[in-house]
């Protein structure tokens, strides 16, 4: 497939993650079963661009009439982030957080994509009470970011 795809391919082998074939090319899929929920995960190799990218799905969608209120939620959790951000697609609700290394002239190592992909989860993991008090508590989103700890 090329040599990002390989590396991808290679660290979930050697880790023992489950995946299966992505819905997009290059891309595999997998699951984490996290503290907060189950999370389904896509790892893309972006080839042309020289780049591994990781997106870890939040198990919910916002509600339509929650859409803005959880976009401002996002945008203020992104703030001052320095690795990873979150985003959420306005047309269906659905939340995901994306980790990505730029590997032009380098090799994706093991390390690389083990650092990507743990960031991403984590991170995740650390915003998802203040998603869903916003979806499904009543929390405003200065109660929200006080339970994220930001």
């Amino acid at each position: 497939m090329g040599r990002i795809f390989d590396a991808v391919v290679q660290f979930f082998e050697q880790d023992e993650w489950h995946v299966t074939p992505g819905s997009v090319e290059n891309s595999l899929e997998t699951d984490y079963p996290g503290k907060h929920g189950h999370l389904s995960c896509i790892a893309f190799a972006a080839e042309p661009q020289n780049q591994f990218v990781f997106y870890s799905i939040v198990p919910v969608v916002a509600p339509v009439e929650l859409i803005d209120l959880v976009g401002t939620f996002l945008h203020r959790v992104n703030y001052g982030l320095i690795i990873g951000n979150l985003e959420m697609d306005y047309s269906d609700g659905e939340i995901r957080f994306k980790t990505s290394v730029d590997v032009e002239d380098t090799e994706l190592t093991y390390e690389l994509i083990r650092n990507t992909i743990h960031d991403n989860i984590l991170q995740l993991e650390q915003y998802l009470p203040g998603i869903y008090g916003l979806i499904h508590g009543g929390l405003d989103i200065e109660a929200a970011l006080t339970k994220v700890g930001r």
